[in-house]
């Protein structure tokens, strides 16, 4: 008896210890892949914030990783920037990300990462206006936590004209391809293979 409770004891830590390097390799590789979409940025020359891809990479983490480990690869990728990596916008490296006027953006991804996953999680029966209206609520909810940061800078007139406002075209695109891959993550999910 003592021996089958010791072997049930060393096989259940074993599958948490697999388990867990499991976990952490995909927010490793989550922080990777957010480093690499940032790479797909455009300066916009009136503006301090590029458009990039990277709000479209959050919604791809909170889709594939869900709402724990999701804000995880974010909180990697800032570790990564603080350190000096290049992995900001277009291959930008600054360690004091979180002093200028692009921290709210960035401090953002980790708050949406996890709202977003938590809310796709929470929908019991996934439709493409619900999943629509989540990825839209992040992208706002982003815009404006980096909107409001930048109105330190430039005040919170031109925030919104030079913080949200341009990002709105995008932001639509890269909403309709989440909510794409949401649904498409969602069909193969069910099939029976």
């Amino acid at each position: 008896m003592r021996l089958e409770l010791a072997t049930e004891k060393k096989h259940h830590l074993s599958s948490t210890l697999s388990g867990s390097w499991i976990g952490c390799l995909q927010v490793v590789l989550g922080s990777i892949f957010l480093g690499l979409m940032a790479q797909l940025a455009i300066p916009l020359p009136f503006n301090p914030i590029p458009l990039s891809v990277q709000t479209l990479a959050i919604s791809l983490l909170a889709i594939s990783l869900g709402s724990r480990k999701a804000p995880l690869a974010v909180m990697a990728y800032l570790v990564q920037a603080t350190f000096g990596l290049p992995v900001l916008a277009g291959g930008l490296s600054n360690p004091l990300w979180m002093i200028g006027p692009k921290a709210g953006y960035l401090i953002g991804f980790v708050l949406v990462a996890y709202l977003v996953a938590a809310s796709i999680e929470n929908q019991k029966k996934k439709n493409f206006f619900k999943s629509w209206m989540t990825f839209a609520l992040g992208e706002i909810i982003l815009l404006s936590c980096g909107s409001l940061w930048l109105s330190y800078f430039i005040g919170l007139e031109k925030a919104f004209l030079l913080g949200f406002l341009p990002f709105l075209p995008g932001a639509l695109v890269k909403i309709s391809i989440a909510t794409c891959s949401l649904m498409s993550f969602q069909w193969a999910k069910s099939r029976p293979f």
